[in-house]
């Protein structure tokens, strides 16, 4: 027997190259979104660091700044807008029971302020982070305590600054440290702690 027929003659339907790419482009992001957990980065908001002379406030200020932007090149946290903040916090409130309720309120998983005061030897620094939700519920989970024995006026601008930045880098080491945060895992009851 002998069959002809004209679907076996024609030439084979060629693919367009550029719909095999996006189709493939579109089988690795389904796949990727699938196969991963997306979450989003903890919230971290630096309030004020109270100094109440000149030089407390150029310590305190130095200080804080460093603190955001190490907090900003390690890229753990996203970390909310800073001079907003601080603009919020000035014309709202500034005892810890509002400041951690603003904070609360405005989704941050962390909150660090603190202080600087002079003392006959130097300054003392204190800078507190608070955690908003589990497993710290509003309670302060880290304090970072520094004593400088110069003072900040001795100094050129660039070795102040030098002061404050060790001293913001300790202060951040310690909270990344101390920092937890859990995590689901899935829509089961498993949970895992996210661990810097």
């Amino acid at each position: 027997m002998h069959y002809n027929s004209t679907l076996c003659n024609k030439e084979p339907v060629k693919a367009n190259p550029i719909q095999n790419v996006l189709f493939t482009l579109l089988i690795i992001l389904f796949a990727s979104l699938l196969s991963s957990t997306v979450y989003a980065k903890p919230k971290i908001g630096f309030g004020v660091i109270l100094g109440y002379s000149f030089d407390e406030s150029y310590l305190a200020t130095l200080i804080r700044q460093h603190c955001i932007n190490i907090a900003t090149s390690l890229r753990i946290f996203d970390i909310v807008n800073t001079d907003n903040l601080l603009l919020q916090l000035q014309q709202s409130c500034m005892d810890e029971q509002c400041i951690l309720m603003f904070s609360k309120q405005a989704g941050m998983h962390v909150f660090v302020y603190g202080s600087v005061n002079r003392t006959l030897k130097g300054y003392e620094i204190t800078i507190k982070a608070f955690g908003n939700d589990a497993p710290y519920y509003g309670n302060q989970f880290c304090q970072y305590n520094a004593t400088i024995n110069v003072s900040i006026f001795d100094k050129a601008d660039r070795e102040a600054s030098y002061i404050a930045e060790e001293i913001a880098a300790e202060c951040m080491v310690r909270i990344c440290e101390k920092f937890r945060l859990p995590v689901k895992i899935d829509k089961t009851i498993a949970k895992s702690e996210y661990i810097i």
